[in-house]
């Protein structure tokens, strides 16, 4: 399973959605504890498992943004740079629109709550400082990584300090 994980996915890709993902397990805790303090005193449409739903769905949506916005960078990075620029400002349009699309129909729909779904999407920010705990999973996985040098001292370092 790990050298399928290590050959098929970006280590920084894998590092976010790990945080996305540790980010809902979190909140969906917080949920279920404020579900078993406030009872019956807390109702919706399905109660907390409205809220639950949205939860998800909006981790779901941030964990599909941070693929997206990864494939699109690295799919960014073949082309000059005015090409390049034009193909993210696209990539960006697009992740925005699906976004506020999801959150309206949601909205609109009422079968999640919107709020706990636009909560959870903002677990690809969450994810993005998680970067440090997640890290330790992924060196369990990838490997350690090597310290980075600078292109400078890396050509210092190759021609022996001259």
């Amino acid at each position: 399973m790990t050298k399928k994980i290590r050959d098929g996915v970006d280590r920084t890709l894998f590092e976010l959605e790990c945080g996305i993902f540790s980010f809902g397990l979190l909140s969906e805790l917080i949920l279920t504890v404020l579900r078993f303090i406030l009872k019956d005193r807390m109702t919706g449409q399905w109660g907390f498992w409205f809220l639950s739903a949205g939860l998800w769905a909006g981790i779901l949506l941030a964990a599909a943004y941070a693929f997206h916005m990864w494939w699109s960078l690295d799919r960014a990075l073949s082309f000059d740079r005015e090409t390049a620029v034009k193909k993210l400002r696209l990539a960006y349009l697009i992740r925005y629109l699906v976004l506020v699309t999801v959150l309206a129909l949601a909205g609109f729909s009422g079968f999640v709550s919107w709020v706990t779904m636009f909560i959870g999407f903002m677990g690809v920010k969450i994810g993005a400082y998680l970067n440090r705990p997640m890290k330790l999973i992924s060196d369990r996985i990838y490997g350690k990584e090597p310290p980075y040098v600078p292109p400078e001292e890396q050509a210092v370092q190759d021609t022996g300090g001259i």
